[in-house]
């Protein structure tokens, strides 16, 4: 273990320079917070750089320590609480983060033959709503989640923290060009159900048993005419009040377990 005592000290600097996207590109790592969080990256295998506890989270999680094995000695850092504490996004940190492996890929890459279930994000905007839907995809059994650019970024603390960790159990690709996404999709044969106000069915009347891309728009502008023009099924959730509309994160919720590949 080696300890920090300085704010000028350049692991620290680092650390909080990963608040800023353009750092979190640069360095490949992301921050996570809270001891559950860092366990499960390492039960899922992913790359752990360097683990940072507060001294008195050290002193008074011995047992926690021990179970941070995997990961050598010289990559843990104890951290003079104030210091520590200045790095942390949340109003009331636990005392534990981790940078951890980014892990991009590229949409040819991935085996869609285990990728049955999809979820695309067009242009979602708020980091927030980005990570509840993250959430939710995984807890409703999708494989994989694709957010196109002009979404938040998957890594930033708050994106992370909506996750509840489950930015380390689906994969997620970054920054991906919708329109050839979706036209790479479909010569797989997957069908495109796209969420939109307009010219769409109630989503019960729609049932899919066929690979499938379930598309969420943006908030404010919802999903791009080229990709609803490319889709299979247009869907909409009923209104029976005076709201306009549904938050995006909520409706995503409804629609993800509707066509849930286990519903």
């Amino acid at each position: 273990m080696l300890y920090i005592s300085s704010k000028d000290n350049q692991k620290l600097k680092m650390l909080i320079k990963l608040k800023q996207k353009k750092h979190r590109d640069q360095f490949g790592n992301f921050v996570l917070e809270g001891f559950k969080s860092v366990e499960l990256a390492m039960e899922n295998g992913r790359t752990i750089d360097s683990i940072f506890m507060s001294t008195t989270y050290y002193r008074d999680n011995l047992k926690k320590y021990k179970e941070l094995a995997g990961v050598a000695s010289e990559r843990i850092y104890i951290v003079e609480d104030r210091l520590l504490k200045a790095s942390f996004d949340t109003v009331s940190p636990q005392g534990i983060m981790a940078l951890c492996s980014i892990e991009d890929f590229t949409f040819d890459k991935i085996d869609y033959e285990k990728a049955y279930r999809v979820v695309m994000l067009d242009r979602v905007q708020d980091p927030g709503n980005l990570g509840t839907i993250i959430r939710t995809a995984d807890a409703a059994g999708y494989d994989m989640v694709v957010c196109t650019r002009g979404c938040a970024d998957v890594y930033s603390p708050k994106a992370v923290r909506a996750t509840m960790g489950s930015v380390l159990n689906i994969d997620i690709l970054r920054e991906v060009n919708g329109e050839e996404f979706i036209a790479y999709v479909k010569n797989l044969g997957y069908k495109i159900i796209s969420s939109s106000l307009e010219g769409s069915l109630n989503y019960k009347d729609v049932s899919v048993t066929d690979k499938s891309v379930l598309v969420f728009g943006n908030e404010g502008s919802g999903i791009d005419k080229t990709i609803l023009n490319e889709s299979d099924h247009l869907v909409k959730i009923p209104i029976y009040g005076k709201a306009e509309s549904l938050n995006v994160s909520v409706a995503a919720g409804i629609l993800l377990y509707h066509f849930s590949p286990d519903y």
